[in-house]
């Protein structure tokens, strides 16, 4: 096992992180994290191991809003029952879901499925990106038209996916049926269109999002 260089303490902090209720009542922890002085002369905080760097709250803290979250709890709510500001669920929120955008791999995509929805009667629109062939969303922006679709192909160009490896692309509202499981409206627009050349269709396992207000 690889070990690294012994560096000496320049000092301590006191730290505190916000931790999983004891019953109704809120929980803390409260320790003086040292700083050390590392081999180029530069004073670095030491990590723990309870808690992400940068963050007021432990992993376990996290992973309950998280679970909460999962079950379709609104943010709000998540950060009433935990007694914080929303703001903060959100940055949790927006930590993890950069994490798994960014280790997302969709390098082998060949099918890609293109949908919009709203999810408002006001006409708030998100736009889908979805592997067919897995059967998950890759890809997840508000609102619709051609601005969405550079998205799409620049997160897809991103990620290392080529043009002429997508065999197939379209758009189409049928999508809600077959990937989100959403009655689709009898129209016309419900027969998949092409949007671009050689290009791929998308399928979703999960609603991935990219900005604050795009829920799962």
């Amino acid at each position: 096992m690889n070990r690294g260089v012994l560096c000496p303490v320049h000092d301590t902090v006191d730290r505190q992180w916000q931790h999983l209720s004891f019953f109704e009542h809120s929980c803390y922890l409260h320790c003086s994290v040292p700083r050390i002085t590392t081999t180029d002369g530069k004073v670095r905080t030491v990590e723990v191991p309870w808690a992400r760097p940068g963050s007021g709250f432990t992993l376990l803290f996290e992973a309950m809003a998280w679970a909460l979250i999962e079950r379709e709890m609104p943010v709000n709510r998540v950060a009433e029952m935990l007694k914080v500001n929303p703001q903060r669920i959100w940055t949790i929120f927006n930590h993890w879901i950069g994490k798994a955008k960014i280790a997302d791999d969709v390098s082998s995509i060949t099918q890609l499925g293109i949908d919009e929805t709203s999810s408002k009667k006001g006409h708030k629109y998100v736009t889908l990106g979805v592997d067919l062939d897995e059967s998950r969303v890759i890809f997840v922006t508000e609102g619709k038209g051609k601005a969405t679709l550079h998205n799409l192909q620049e997160h897809l160009e991103n990620k290392g996916v080529e043009k002429e490896q997508i065999e197939q692309s379209g758009e189409s509202l049928f999508l809600r049926k077959l990937v989100l499981g959403i009655p689709a409206q009898a129209s016309s627009k419900n027969l998949t269109r092409p949007l671009m050349p050689p290009a791929a269709p998308i399928r979703p396992r999960h609603l991935v999002p990219t900005q604050q207000g795009v829920g799962t």
